[in-house]
């Protein structure tokens, strides 16, 4: 057993060198890109953030069968990581019988991987459609799904990302690589046919509606821009308030394709939309959602959405809270006030912060009228007191655990078959999250040494480890997901009394 340990301890310390080089080439020829540092103003532009007509929204609430979307989640971006933490807290809520209770999700970057392989999962299973979720979640299928993703969690290698990166101009190869490995990963073998269109009618039964959120490159984040960058594609249209809400004709692009241009983090992996106009087509180049608004909320809140669940997974390694902000900030120049006072002012915090509860609950509130436009529920990814408590009682000696737990990791790399979990959900999610935190933060100098010399984006702690590796391990898998199902276990236990 101790060749194994060591055998992969090489293999963790050969990644983590090979990061650390894509780190600097990424962070040295960021230039390339020509991309301005994102500064969403507050200043309000014409028309407002509800700038559908009304037919269009009865259209949505028509195609979704509800009288109002009552309740919404926002999954932010985040790269892989978020992808993967998104998957833990959806688990949560899926056990709680909340998860079907949402009535639109909303997606950025990394969460619309998550996105995309929770539709995917649903589009191709067989049997009952009716729970939403079930296709990831049901019982022993949940370790099935986790086991699937990890076999292909290596999404993107490094040596991908480091041709992609040292391209001068945007590159179809480096675009199809990227949405090869997002199917490959994420897909969960659909065909690549499945169109966000096409989940409108789907199965016949009611899903949340989807909402997927880019950025337009092309539009600069000066003054009187921030409604004009955001632009989201759903069920019925795409489109922003500045382009105008545009109606798919025959069909829409597949599923996979729009979430590689919402986490397409670099312009050279943009793409372009052609919108119909007076003449000839328009042209509008799209890339990472996050780059106007991270956390995905205003596709919610701009449509009244009563009820927001929030989950923020970004890079946000002194806890500054900057997505928070950034909503904050543009939603003010529309009159609308946005504050969870826990959070004000959201100052630097520490790598460790020292939290009873890591989900935090608000309101936005219509400044004009004094009327409570959305409550919301915001779920921050960190490390809490309580779940602290919990990792460290699980957690073994290092990222692999003992010999049996080892062994299981090699069964089902070679065959994910359903089986009964070895122990609880919530076990099995403190011992991943807990091992990896250890290895990772308490045990491994090569990720020390990395550390002290990589700029802030290339810095690797759990649970804030940098965007830039889009190349997951078991292990490190693993704990995102755990982390992400203790932390959405805390969210639900505390949502307000009565809270439904």
């Amino acid at each position: 057993m101790k060749s194994l340990a060591e055998g992969a301890g090489r293999a963790a310390h050969r990644r983590l060198s090979c990061f650390a080089a894509i780190t600097l080439l990424a962070t040295s020829c960021s230039h390339w890109s020509g991309e301005a540092p994102v500064a969403l103003s507050a200043a309000p532009i014409d028309p407002p953030p509800s700038a559908q007509t009304p037919d269009q929204q009865h259209a949505e609430l028509t195609l979704a069968r509800l009288p109002a979307f009552r309740r919404g989640l926002a999954l932010s971006g985040g790269g892989v990581r978020s992808a993967m933490f998104n998957v833990g807290v959806l688990k949560a809520l899926y056990d709680a019988g909340r998860l079907d209770d949402f009535d639109v999700v909303s997606t950025v970057s990394g969460g619309g991987y998550a996105g995309y392989w929770l539709y995917a999962n649903e589009q191709t299973r067989d049997g009952d459609k009716t729970t939403f979720g079930a296709g990831s979640f049901e019982g022993d299928l949940f370790q099935q799904r986790v086991c699937e993703l990890s076999r292909t969690g290596n999404f993107q290698t490094y040596v991908r990302m480091g041709r992609a990166l040292a391209a001068l101009r945007p590159s179809r190869a480096s675009i199809a690589g990227y949405e090869w490995g997002l199917r490959r990963t994420f897909g969960a073998g659909e065909s690549g046919t499945t169109t966000i269109a096409g989940l409108a009618a789907g199965t016949g039964t009611r899903w949340p509606y989807l909402v997927m959120n880019a950025t337009v490159h092309d539009e600069p984040p000066r003054t009187g821009q921030w409604l004009r960058r955001l632009f989201e594609f759903t069920p019925l249209f795409r489109g922003n308030a500045g382009y105008g809400y545009w109606a798919w004709n025959d069909s829409s692009p597949p599923l996979y394709k729009l979430t590689a241009i919402s986490g397409a983090a670099k312009p050279l992996l943009a793409q372009v939309e052609m919108l119909p106009s007076a003449g000839a087509p328009l042209r509008v180049p799209l890339f990472d959602g996050g780059k106007s608004e991270n956390l995905g909320a205003v596709a919610l809140i701009r449509r009244g959405v009563q009820d927001v669940t929030i989950v923020d997974a970004e890079h946000d390694p002194f806890y500054q809270f900057e997505a928070y902000r950034i909503l904050r900030g543009g939603l003010a120049g529309y009159g609308l006030r946005l504050r969870i006072d826990a959070l004000e002012p959201a100052q630097p915090r520490t790598i460790r912060p020292d939290w009873p509860s890591a989900a935090f609950h608000g309101h936005v509130i219509d400044t004009a009228t004094r009327r409570s436009v959305s409550t919301v529920h915001y779920l921050k990814m960190g490390i809490s007191l309580p779940v602290r408590a919990q990792l460290i009682a699980e957690r073994e000696e290092s990222s692999l655990g003992a010999a049996s737990q080892r062994g299981l990791d090699r069964a089902q790399a070679k065959a994910c078959v359903p089986s009964p979990l070895s122990r609880p959900t919530e076990i099995w999610a403190a011992y991943n999250a807990g091992s990896y935190e250890r290895w990772l933060n308490e045990r491994n100098a090569k990720a020390r040494r990395i550390n002290r010399i990589a700029p802030e984006a290339g810095k690797i702690y759990f649970p804030q480890y940098s965007t830039l590796d889009q190349s997951y391990h078991l292990d490190q898998l693993r704990a995102f997901v755990g982390l992400g199902y203790l932390e959405g276990r805390e969210l639900i236990a505390s949502l307000p009394r009565g809270h439904n």
